[in-house]
């Protein structure tokens, strides 16, 4: 695998933000076509209880992997020397140990409480797992950092790479333990990542000061005592929602809701992180010269929107139908919902890669009470369809905040980056306009043709606009 990607890298132009993007791009798709041959198996092979249970306990983890590092790992792409770079990444391990720890004890105390208050007391046998599955992703983050900041965007491909194939491969052999198969396969696929850091660190061992820590830790306090909070709040208002849904209705309601959003998050785990990956540290090094900046968070945006568009579209138009032919019947629902989200999960498609720029702004002070708000937008909108007793309701709502939260974070992304939102909009306008007329007259078709047929024609037709856009996405990513 690592020869693989090492002739892969040879064949991308070097030093350029596209490259980069691409090289992790094709790892992602590569990773997540893998991923997408085990999806429909274990569809069949676990009950959406299972599902539940899974979405319940990645919602825990993804909710305290935030804090789990102080968010000192988010610091790393900043350091100016390798020294100062090693030494924030020992500090954050060592925090990570501790979180970890303290949260096995936790587990062990109220485990059964917890899982009891969340109408989950299936949970209860697995959160013994959550300690493991901190400290795994806590390195998994700190890894990222570190490679993001040597550019060493080759391991990270290589890294995900086993980890979607890991984690595919031990859920299929689990099967016969149920849930557990589902955890456990999600939890042990971290130790790729683990082990990539740990190999790195030893090799400079000699680098690290434990007795600079305190000092790192003063000097980038924003970190913890404003960006974490942030991070968490907003961690909170995504992640809360399958817990909510196990709370307000039951294990199967949140299993639908589990798959739409592990299949409809594809497209951002596939591209748009790998833009965020290398948007990050290029922005770093971009700051203090304002055109450039302005150039490279405009490009970046627009080349998101003509990513985005088509796939995002494609679910709008036929997430029932393909949920229902991949998986099976029983999880056409699942499909509705991943309907529904479609909208917001091609605005957050942008503004997610987009949002490090707060970072290099050093705007965590605002951007702390900007994700109050979104919170509590986001949790107002699950509890008005959880009143109604109807989950459908619950998700439409949720997606609907999900939509005002990011325009509005994109505008302000732009505004920092001192982007022109207006102008944006009118330099891609032809191209909305597009995919809506297409989207339009795609739906038209729906009713007069069989569902298979209309899948067919719908791909057809949001590959054809992809093919079109392609030249100028291109220009967009070779900034």
């Amino acid at each position: 695998m690592k020869a693989f990607f090492s002739r892969l890298a040879k064949l991308i132009p070097q030093g350029k933000f596209g490259a980069k993007i691409l090289l992790l791009a094709n790892a992602n798709i590569l990773a997540q076509g893998l991923g997408l041959v085990f999806i429909p198996l274990l569809a069949r092979l676990y009950d959406p209880a299972d599902f539940g249970v899974l979405a319940a306990y990645t919602a825990l983890i993804s909710i305290l992997a935030v804090g789990v590092a102080g968010r000192y790992d988010i610091a790393i792409p900043l350091a100016s020397k390798e020294q100062e770079a090693i030494n924030l990444a020992g500090l954050s391990l060592a925090i990570v140990i501790g979180f970890s720890l303290l949260s096995g004890v936790l587990i062990l105390i109220w485990g059964h409480l917890f899982a009891s208050v969340l109408n989950l007391p299936q949970l209860a046998h697995y959160l013994w797992l959550l300690p493991l599955g901190l400290l795994l992703s806590g390195v998994q983050q700190i890894f990222t950092s570190w490679s993001a900041y040597r550019h060493n965007f080759q391991a990270l491909a290589r890294v995900r790479v086993a980890q979607v194939l890991g984690q595919g491969v031990l859920q299929v052999i689990l099967n016969s333990f149920g849930a557990v198969g589902l955890l456990l396969g999600f939890v042990l696929s971290r130790l790729a990542g683990s082990v990539a850091l740990f190999r790195d660190i030893i090799s400079r061992f000699s680098q690290i000061s434990p007795s600079s820590w305190g000092r790192l830790a003063y000097n980038h306090r924003v970190f913890p005592v404003f960006n974490m909070w942030a991070a968490l709040i907003d961690s909170i208002g995504l992640q809360m929602v399958p817990l909510l849904f196990a709370k307000l209705f039951s294990a199967d309601v949140t299993g639908f809701y589990g798959l739409a959003m592990r299949v409809v998050g594809l497209p951002g785990f596939l591209v748009g992180q790998a833009v965020g990956q290398v948007f990050y540290p290029e922005a770093s090094r971009q700051r203090g010269k304002p055109e450039a900046v302005a150039k490279l968070v405009a490009s970046s945006a627009t080349a998101l929107l003509k990513l985005g568009g088509p796939i995002f579209g494609l679910l709008f138009l036929c997430g029932p139908m393909l949920f229902s032919f991949v998986f099976g019947a029983q999880w056409r629902e699942a499909g509705e919902y991943a309907r529904y989200l479609s909208l917001w999960l091609l605005l957050n498609f942008i503004s997610s890669p987009l949002s490090s720029f707060v970072l290099v702004a050093d705007k965590q002070r605002a951007a702390l009470f900007f994700t109050i708000y979104e919170i509590m937008l986001r949790l107002l909108a699950v509890w008005g369809g959880a009143a109604m007793e109807d989950p459908k309701l619950s998700v439409i709502l949720y997606a609907l905040a999900g939509v005002v939260i990011s325009a509005v974070y994109i505008g302000w992304v732009f505004r920092l980056a001192k982007v022109n939102s207006w102008h944006w909009l009118k330099t891609n306008a032809s191209y909305i306009g597009s995919l809506l007329l297409l989207m339009a007259a795609l739906l038209g078709f729906s009713f007069l043709v069989s569902e298979v047929a209309f899948v067919a024609i719908a791909f057809l037709g949001m590959g054809l606009l992809m093919v079109i856009s392609w030249p100028s996405l291109r220009r967009n990513l070779d900034v």
